[in-house]
């Protein structure tokens, strides 16, 4: 692809990233309580901490939803609508949006312009509703190894990195023309994860038991 073909796919890039870098955990701490996410449990701007703030799951799952909304409307965005328009191939921009939206999540530069730092979350809700409007099979396969692999060891870390690390295997067997587009968005899970793999090969991971609104007993 040459790079006058190429620039066009700038545009699905930019919506995916800033759908992903809309921080609604902050916005919905913020009207709820009046308090900064950033500085409380562990910091992430994401549903486990809205419900560490907040004390409420039901803002857990509004937030939830909220990260599956926006990585999906970027993702059907693209695909239905500005793919035909500009003429680009909406299999390659709708990965691309989708890989996007997750790094977007991760480090938005909007938590940038009202903290000072790149504050984002773990990507996963919204990795999955941008994942799920591009193809629901890859989406559950994801959701249902995480949550299989959390049932089984009761550690919510597990289930993370399994979620990425299924779904890659998954789709190099099964669809082997998407590998390099899930091999990245397994390395963009492991990479957020990263920091606490020692915790988890030295049994110092908590278990799943989400009691302490300051997280420590769950930092996930």
């Amino acid at each position: 692809m040459d790079l006058t073909r190429a620039l066009p796919y700038l545009l699905p890039a930019l919506i995916g990233y800033a759908f992903g870098a809309i921080p609604f955990a902050y916005i919905i701490v913020k009207l709820v309580t009046g308090q900064d996410i950033t500085q409380h449990g562990t910091g992430n701007v994401g549903s486990m901490n809205v419900r560490r703030t907040t004390g409420s799951w039901g803002w857990f799952a509004v937030n939830m939803l909220l990260d599956i909304g926006k990585g999906a409307a970027a993702v059907l965005l693209v695909r239905y609508w500005l793919s035909p328009a500009v003429g680009l191939d909406w299999r390659i921009a709708s990965q691309l949006t989708v890989v996007m939206v997750v790094i977007g999540h991760d480090w938005p530069v909007s938590m940038y312009l009202i903290t000072g730092k790149m504050h984002g979350g773990k990507g996963l809700a919204a990795g999955g509703g941008a994942l799920f409007a591009l193809n629901m099979t890859y989406a559950l396969v994801g959701l249902f190894s995480a949550l299989a692999f959390i049932a089984i060891t009761r550690v919510l870390l597990v289930g993370q990195l399994a979620s990425g690390i299924v779904f890659l295997v998954y789709v190099a067997l099964l669809r082997p023309e998407d590998t390099l587009f899930a091999a990245v968005l397994c390395a963009l899970v492991v990479v957020k994860h990263a920091a606490r793999v020692p915790g988890l090969v030295h049994g110092k991971e908590p278990t799943w038991n989400v009691t302490d609104e300051r997280g420590r007993r769950n930092p996930g």
